[in-house]
């Protein structure tokens, strides 16, 4: 899944980068200075998508785990666990109700954002899922 969001004026002010340092900073489009830096995941982070509200951001990591993170308190929500290997990509529902995980462990993993919870594991056809 693709997400675009247009970046301007009333449009997108945050940008949410993932490193190798373990950690995701949170960057002001308009004064393109970082706004937090946000620490959680144990190992490398490979995935992050923002909401359309721009409001919530997930995150996934070698750690095996998806954290969903509040970009208003710059806080850690949760943290989603159920894969057995790396998730490589994230996506979350235009409702912003729903994220969507691929990994390397075969699977793709549907996750409700209200309850935290994982709603569904669809396995993959042998081979990691992007």
């Amino acid at each position: 899944l693709k997400q675009k969001h247009p970046v301007g004026p009333g449009r997108v002010t945050t940008i949410v980068s993932g490193s190798d340092d373990k950690t995701l900073r949170v960057w002001d489009v308009k004064s393109m200075e970082e706004k937090a830096c946000l620490e959680g995941h144990n190992h490398w982070v490979t995935s992050v998508v923002i909401s359309k509200d721009g409001r919530t951001a997930v995150s996934g990591s070698w750690d095996k785990t998806l954290r969903v993170w509040d970009l208003g308190s710059m806080t850690q929500k949760a943290c989603l666990q159920g894969h057995r290997s790396t998730p490589w990509s994230v996506a979350i529902s235009g409702n912003g109700k729903t994220a969507v995980s691929g990994s390397y462990d075969e699977t793709l993993r549907v996750w409700d954002l209200g309850s935290m919870t994982q709603k569904a594991c669809l396995e993959g056809d042998g081979g990691p899922i992007n």
